[in-house]
């Protein structure tokens, strides 16, 4: 996919408040654009993505 940084679901370089909206929309709905929420890299969006998300969200950097 297109992320060069995984949880940075907004594109905007910083994992922050900004992705969360990103990363429910991509959970619940798919669509273009959720290669960054993809965080277990199983090509889908689904509640495992979830604990790393909020991990990465409380680090404030890029998932591994």
């Amino acid at each position: 996919g297109g992320c060069t940084c995984r949880a940075d679901v907004s594109s905007d370089g910083q994992v922050n408040g900004r992705d969360i909206r990103g990363f429910v929309q991509c959970a619940t709905a798919g669509g273009a654009g959720c290669d960054c929420a993809d965080l277990t890299s199983d090509s889908s969006v689904t509640a495992a993505d979830i604990g790393p998300f909020v991990a990465a969200l409380l680090s404030g950097a890029c998932a591994p």
